[in-house]
């Protein structure tokens, strides 16, 4: 509750022991003396809706380091072998739980390669309480020094600490119990916030929007289909978001059973 921690902006310094820090200004140190390194590297080039590289480029995006997915996970693997956290949880879309994948495959061996080991699971947030569908590839990976281990060792060791996780299985808790009451200073706050920043944001990615178009083709859908209803282009929040987020939500409400 003292002096504020630091907030590292830029996940390409992880390397470099020290980093851009927006909490304090300037530069500051990355922590060594971690035991638990917890990350959820960029899924954007892995992501099944990702258009930017073709089949055979996709399969080498962790290997040769290509794009933001690339670039940041070569960013986890050097920050893990510069500090050498005892613990290491990685998160990731689920087209990452394909064991066969040469990315899930490569992910692996450089682990291997800096002498960590261990497993991975699929997990949905909708089985662990929360009002939200979202699947997601975990990797839990262990220091073979510090455990003294083998590798089959800590792969069994991950494998059993994993399947604990369905003991702690329970139902989706209704979205509106975990939201804020519309009046919360705190809300309208954050809204002001977003409205003022919206003034000045005209701006509209081309790329988004080719991938977008492209999705809903294979829909077969065109992007004049997909119009948000009334109710929610009246709404206040919607009418801040940018415009990718816009027209994801309009899809998920009209054609993906959103709600």
């Amino acid at each position: 509750l003292g002096e504020q921690s630091c907030i590292f902006e830029e996940m390409a310094d992880l390397p470099s022991g020290q980093g851009a820090c927006a909490a304090h200004g300037g530069h500051c140190a990355l922590p060594r003396n971690a035991n638990i390194f917890v990350c959820g590297f960029s899924c954007k080039d892995l992501s099944r809706l990702s258009s930017r590289f073709n089949a055979a480029e996709r399969e080498a995006i962790l290997k040769m380091g290509m794009g933001t997915s690339g670039g940041t996970f070569q960013a986890v693997l050097g920050y893990t072998q510069l500090v050498r956290p005892s613990i290491v949880i990685l998160e990731n879309v689920d087209e990452m739980a394909r064991e066969s994948s040469p990315n899930v495959v490569y992910l692996h061996q450089a682990f291997a390669d800096i002498e960590y080991a261990g497993a991975s699971k699929v997990l949905n947030t909708s089985d662990y309480g929360l009002p939200q569908a979202r699947v997601r590839a975990w990797f839990v990976l262990l220091d073979l020094r510090r455990f003294g281990c083998t590798a089959p060792a800590a792969q069994a060791m991950v494998q059993t600490m994993l399947s604990r996780t369905e003991l702690f299985k329970s139902s989706p808790r209704p979205l509106g119990s975990m939201c804020l009451k519309d009046a919360d200073p705190r809300l309208q706050s954050e809204l002001a916030r977003r409205q003022e920043s919206a003034k000045g944001d005209s701006s509209a990615s081309s790329t988004w929007f080719e991938t977008h178009r492209i999705f809903l083709k294979t829909k077969g859908l065109s992007w004049q289909e997909v119009v948000p209803p009334k109710t929610l282009q009246e709404n206040p929040w919607f009418k801040v978001l940018p415009s990718r987020e816009k027209q994801v939500l309009s899809y998920a409400l009209q054609y993906a059973g959103g709600n």
